[in-house]
């Protein structure tokens, strides 16, 4: 059996199927074709890729509604979307995420751009079914100097030097089930995620002395802190930025 990921592209133009195709590594990625809503469901509840992209705006079944069934489909609802449109308008990348999209790309694809979501996305996935694995088998076999740490508050590390900003992020987590801790620096928040027992982490990007991206270089280098989700939160908009932060292991942005 391969060991390559597989992706569907989903395009009811076959040029823009075979652009996409060409983006991506065929080293890295077994690609699977569908040329409407209707085939896109039948073989993705067939062949469960990896990831699936997929175009907006098609005939009878648009990509918003694909998706929605996609996600209403228990053994398809885990799959990453990225949904590829040449619409620019918020209000149509809300009704994507609403349906249960994870991510927008706008054509013309950006080829760095896709590369880079389409493995931090791949990535997430993959980390999502090892823990699902781990839950189930502590749960078929417990032990009594070992309880399920998915039954603890989980703890959530802010990383912002901003005053204002952070006492905005604070208080709108201040209802929720987490434990909070918060630090201005880099140097200090590569210490503290060293000694384990963070379950994510909130970056800036834009910190004085260390910024976002060398926290996150540093975290890469270190195998046991490797798999902590970072969402950076930058007032940062150009691609550049987004590209660097998801080859670092960003696994996403606000």
């Amino acid at each position: 059996m391969s060991d390559k990921s597989r992706i569907l592209i989903v395009d009811d133009n076959p040029l823009n199927v075979n652009l996409l195709e060409a983006k991506l590594p065929s080293k890295d990625y077994e690609i699977l074709h569908a040329y409407n809503g209707k085939e896109a469901l039948e073989k993705a509840d067939r062949e469960l890729p990896d990831l699936i992209l997929l175009d907006v705006m098609m005939p009878e079944l648009d990509g918003y509604e694909v998706t929605k069934r996609l996600r209403n489909n228990p053994r398809t609802n885990d799959i990453p979307i990225i949904l590829i449109t040449a619409l620019q308008d918020t209000e149509e990348k809300i009704t994507g995420l609403e349906s249960g999209a994870d991510e927008f790309l706008n054509r013309p694809v950006d080829t760095a751009e896709l590369q880079a979501r389409v493995k931090s996305l791949i990535a997430l996935k993959q980390y999502g079914e090892q823990l699902r694995l781990r839950i189930q088998s502590e749960q078929m076999f417990p032990t009594v100097t070992a309880p399920l740490q998915y039954q603890k508050e989980k703890t959530l590390l802010l990383v912002e030097d901003d005053e204002v900003a952070a006492r905005l992020i604070l208080s709108y987590l201040k209802d929720q089930p987490y434990h909070v801790e918060f630090l201005t620096d880099g140097v200090n928040a590569v210490r503290r995620i060293e000694q384990g027992q963070i379950d994510l982490i909130l970056l800036d990007i834009l910190l004085s002395g260390m910024d976002g991206f060398e926290i996150c270089q540093h975290l890469k280098e270190m195998a046991h802190v490797q798999s902590i989700p970072i969402v950076m939160i930058t007032c940062l908009k150009d691609t550049e930025s987004k590209i660097r932060g998801i080859e670092l292991g960003v696994d996403d942005f606000l």
